[in-house]
């Protein structure tokens, strides 16, 4: 029986690690409402966006800062999985570790994976799939074999 990974907020974003930068505590929201506050073809256009905390409390000081963390649309998340031919596990829960085998030196899994998720989950909110493509590169470099693979 295949054993399947239910996101209902049982598993913290992020596997409950703090975000660079933050100080306070990740707070949920939703966008509901967007607005252009600089005319079309601006350098630097600046909008203004409208959230919903919810019945969480707010307190704003002058200065400080907000970070969006959103997760990765699910129509890239399904492209990479095909890609790598695992769009049909997606969904079922996995383990994550470091290979026992591997030769670094004090290798281990980054905190903000959780041991035990999904795939879909993982590239959904764990990874940056939009990271630069030279630190991706270098990574897919470090795990092929042969030059025609990359």
């Amino acid at each position: 029986m295949k054993n399947f990974l239910k996101v209902d907020g049982s598993v913290a974003w992020q596997n409950g690690c703090a975000l660079p930068g933050a100080v306070g505590r990740v707070q949920t929201a939703r966008v509901v409402g967007t607005a252009e506050l600089t005319f079309e073809g601006a350098g630097k256009p600046k909008r203004e966006l409208q959230i919903d905390l919810g019945d969480h409390p707010f307190e704003y000081e002058p200065g400080d800062a907000i970070y969006f963390v959103v997760a990765n649309p699910r129509e890239e998340v399904n492209l990479i999985l095909e890609r790598m031919n695992l769009l049909a596990i997606a969904d079922q829960k996995c383990k994550v570790m470091v290979n026992p085998r591997t030769e670094k030196r004090n290798a281990s899994l980054q905190p903000y994976i959780p041991p035990e998720s999904s795939l879909r989950y993982l590239f959904t909110y764990c990874i940056d799939i939009r990271r630069t493509p030279g630190r991706v590169s270098s990574l897919s470099i470090y795990y092929t074999e042969d030059c025609k693979e990359f």
